[in-house]
């Protein structure tokens, strides 16, 4: 009991005990080395990571505002390729519709069993004897396209190369070889920052409203009896609703009839791009940012209008002849906001010809890095490219969507039923400003500073618990000081000089 009292008692005194610290110099060349490394260490990370790298002297501000305005240019000629993946115009699909009741029907259509009866063909537009437009219309390649695309493409071809004007006749400079510029393929991609360019396409011509047979190739289509063709129901994947009739599609199969938008979509996706020269497309990228706590502004074009010494050619925005010249290099002109999508694709680590057949999504980064401690003009964006969609999968790949082009024939609505492919841009921006400021220095330096203690520790740990002469040197460093150590010390200290004085002699005196 009395010495559990005494040991609270000791704690109790030693919580009021004061520690303050003993500078011991030790001659011991291994520490002093790493005492000295670890401080230099410490200057290096504060000066060189710290400021100059970090730059943490400085505010920041990554609530960046940007706008990012698209141009792509370009021309292309649709060759063999495009009219392989149509239609034959000589024996075409059987996939015809029959016109619903109220529409437009073929003079001297027979009348047949309703399970048995083939579909007949929709009513072709005739040509006007002596009209010259008239007969260009009628050529398969036409026909495979809408009528709006048809006025693009002539208007181009009388700037293309090898087409000739006759007197208010346009035709092509051959049947294979169709020009076609880049906005006569373009349509706009809903969504911000982003830009869609149609690399490969699949066209179903002249469909009008009625009732026809469904493509045998969509699950749940083929019949063998009117009973497996409920009336009214529709193909989950398919193009209309079904009528109840079970019908012959072609000379083998047969399936169900639906009423939709005949005939329906049957072609596949053509094994070679269509578009394979949209490769040589360029598209002119300009990005205007906005740093609102510094009230900074800044685009990625720069005043002169050039980026580098890139090649000749190019866009026509922006002013100046340097940017109508310029080709976005990373070596050469990593300024200039003109680029060739064969290189974006390069650049993100995918084949062109590969991507263009079934489409895909590249990311183009812009990261604008400005150290608003300089000029302004050194404040430029850098690019970055990568495949954001996989191939890896077979299901689901690529990039596609469906569209119409609507017209009038004879009083009765007609389209052109398009599902392009193409490849989807999505332009990212983000970034980061920085400006010196008084209040990160401060904070930085005293954090630093405070590393320093680092080198203390490592070196008191290694001198006084690890070394052969630990011992000696805590013995030296720790010292015990107490009043009644004092008072020892003082009574000691008068006894040595009573006796002294007593053991001198009185003649001495």
């Amino acid at each position: 009991m009395e010495e559990h009292a005494w040991t609270a008692r000791n704690l109790l005194c030693s919580f009021f005990d004061y520690k303050t610290e003993k500078f011991v110099i030790a001659h011991n060349r291994t520490v002093g080395v790493l005492f000295r490394a670890v401080q230099v260490a410490v200057l290096v990370y504060l000066i060189g990571w710290v400021f100059v790298t970090k730059k943490a002297y400085q505010e920041t501000d990554t609530s960046i505002e940007s706008s990012v305005i698209t141009r792509v240019e370009g021309a292309v000629l649709l060759g063999r390729d495009f009219a392989a993946a149509r239609p034959s115009p000589a024996r075409p699909r059987r996939l015809h519709a029959r016109p619903d009741s109220g529409g437009p029907h073929e003079r001297g259509a027979r009348r047949s069993d309703p399970d048995t009866a083939r579909p007949t063909r929709a009513p072709r537009p005739r040509a006007a004897e002596g009209d010259s437009n008239a007969t260009q219309l009628q050529q398969p390649e036409s026909r495979f396209l809408p009528e709006e695309l048809l006025k693009i493409r002539q208007q181009s071809e009388t700037k293309g190369k090898g087409a000739e004007p006759d007197s208010g006749s346009l035709r092509p400079a051959s049947r294979d070889d169709t020009p076609l510029r880049a906005d006569a393929e373009m349509k706009e991609s809903k969504g911000e920052n982003v830009f869609f360019v149609v690399t490969n396409m699949i066209a179903t011509p002249g469909q009008w409203q009625g009732v026809c047979p469904e493509n045998p190739d969509i699950p749940g289509a083929h019949c063998s009896n009117a009973s497996d063709c409920p009336s009214g129901e529709p193909i989950a994947t398919g193009n209309g609703v079904r009528t109840g009739r079970c019908v012959a599609c072609d000379e083998t199969r047969r399936s169900c009839e639906v009423r939709a938008w005949c005939p329906v979509e049957s072609g596949s996706t053509p094994r070679h791009p269509i578009l394979a020269g949209a490769e040589n497309f360029t598209v002119f990228i300009k990005n205007s940012i906005h740093f609102p706590k510094f009230s900074f502004r800044k685009h990625n074009v720069l005043e002169n209008g050039g980026g580098g010494d890139g090649d000749g050619g190019g866009g026509d925005d922006g002013g100046g002849d340097g940017l109508q010249r310029c080709r976005y290099d990373p070596a050469r002109a990593p300024a200039c906001p003109i680029f060739r999508l064969g290189d974006l694709v390069r650049s993100a680590g995918a084949r062109f010809d590969a991507i263009a057949v079934k489409g895909g999504v590249i990311g183009v980064r812009i990261a604008w890095q400005c150290d608003l401690d300089r000029p302004p003009s050194e404040c430029m964006p850098t690019y970055a490219f990568s495949r954001l969609d996989t191939d890896a999968a077979d299901v689901a790949t690529g990039y596609n969507f469906r569209f119409g082009r609507y017209y009038q024939v004879n009083g009765v609505e007609h389209r052109t039923l398009m599902k392009v492919y193409g490849i989807r841009f999505d332009v990212m921006v983000h970034g980061k400003a920085g400006k010196f400021n008084i209040v990160p220095t401060m904070t930085n330096v005293g954090s630093g500073l405070a590393l320093l203690g680092v080198g203390v520790f490592l070196c008191d740990l290694v001198l006084l618990y690890i070394s052969k002469k630990s011992p000696f040197y805590r013995e030296r460093k720790y010292e015990e000081a107490s009043v009644a150590d004092y008072d020892l010390k003082e009574c000691l200290k008068n006894e040595i000089e009573l006796m002294y004085i007593k053991s001198i002699p009185c003649s001495e005196i």
